[in-house]
């Protein structure tokens, strides 16, 4: 999945920050406090930070890459 979206930068304290699409977060599973990484090398990308699950949990749920990238735009389904 990959599209172009744009966003503003927001002031925040001293520094400047980005918000994400409700729609991103909520396809993503993400909630305030939740661990990103940022790569900088002529491109910004954010990648994902996923918590391992307790294998206890659910054993009938495909196992999940530890991370994800969100590329920019809405995640479509199907396409």
């Amino acid at each position: 999945m990959s599209s172009l979206t744009q966003r503003s930068l927001i002031r925040f304290g001293k520094g400047i920050a980005i918000t994400l699409p409700k729609g991103w977060t909520d396809y993503y599973g993400l909630k305030p406090g939740d661990k990103v990484n940022v790569k900088v090398n002529g491109r910004l990308i954010i990648t994902i930070v996923r918590k391992e699950k307790d294998p206890a949990e659910s054993l009938a749920a495909p196992a999940e890459s530890a991370d994800q990238s969100i590329n920019g735009g809405y995640p479509t389904h199907g396409n």
